[in-house]
């Protein structure tokens, strides 16, 4: 068995100079990520110093760092600054027993949208989602609470969730969070066919999970999870009704469509 520099390592030639244990500022354009988004692809990687961007390599992947929650999900072609550190690594043996090595980088951190208008406009809506989280989080009381809602859809992949929206508490009018996932119970079918905006209303406790990948079993919303953040939602859901407005519309809606 012998060693030699891989393709992608020859062409890297400038990564590889940069392995020197110092921590760097990397920017690049996201390509993709594997079926579990552990790992994911940035393509037209480029070194930034000294406000000057040149270009190490056309594309390396990445393993998913906690650091990318702040910009995730992240769209095709979007642009991400980061902190990292280039390292070096050996390639699994070809069946003629050569081990090729690579550079990559690893130890990521401060990763953010090299866009600044667009970095803002991130951050903004992860602080929004984080205040509606703390206020999800104070009704975490182990008391039943009232709550009022609009329907948006079923999941598509098992039908057992349903998506409600402007979800307000106890006859208040501010919105604890603009959308979550919620079972669906036996008394959704007692209402459907469901529209997009009906307003229904039910009790439920107010329960935390780690937010991740709903797989086809319950752990693994913890095991497979993709962002390890700690939400809130609902748990132990009763009384579900159309509320007394809905439910005046809906009997003028069926007195149209079958006229005495």
């Amino acid at each position: 068995m012998f060693m030699r520099a891989g393709d992608d390592a020859v062409s890297r030639k400038k990564l590889r100079e940069l392995h020197d244990f110092k921590r760097h500022t990397f920017v690049a354009n996201y390509s993709s990520a594997t079926a579990e988004q552990k790992y994911l692809m940035v393509e037209n990687v480029r070194l930034k110093f000294k406000g000057e961007l040149t270009e190490v390599t056309d594309h390396v992947w990445l393993q998913r760092y906690p650091a990318f929650i702040e910009v995730w999900p992240l769209e095709v072609g979007d642009e991400v600054e980061f902190s990292a550190r280039v390292n070096v690594y050996r390639r699994n043996p070809t069946q003629t027993g050569v081990v090729t090595v690579d550079y990559g980088l690893e130890d990521i951190h401060q990763v953010r949208h090299f866009d600044p208008v667009k970095n803002v406009a991130v951050q903004q809506k992860k602080q929004h989602e984080r205040t509606q989280q703390t206020k999800m989080s104070l009704l975490h009381d182990q008391k039943k609470h009232h709550f009022v809602a609009n329907y948006v859809h079923v999941s598509h992949n098992n039908k057992k969730y349903v998506a409600v929206a402007h979800v307000k508490a106890d006859g208040k009018n501010e919105v604890v969070a603009d959308q979550i996932w919620m079972e669906r119970i036996a008394e959704f079918y007692r209402l459907e066919p469901l529209q997009r905006g009906d307003e229904v209303e039910f009790d439920a406790f107010v329960a935390p999970y780690l937010r991740g990948y709903r797989g086809k079993h319950q752990d693994q919303r913890v095991t497979n999870s993709r962002e390890n953040v700690t939400a809130y939602g609902f748990e132990k859901i009763a009384h579900l009704q159309y509320t007394a407005i809905q439910d005046a519309i809906k009997q003028g809606q069926r007195k149209t469509s079958h006229p005495q």
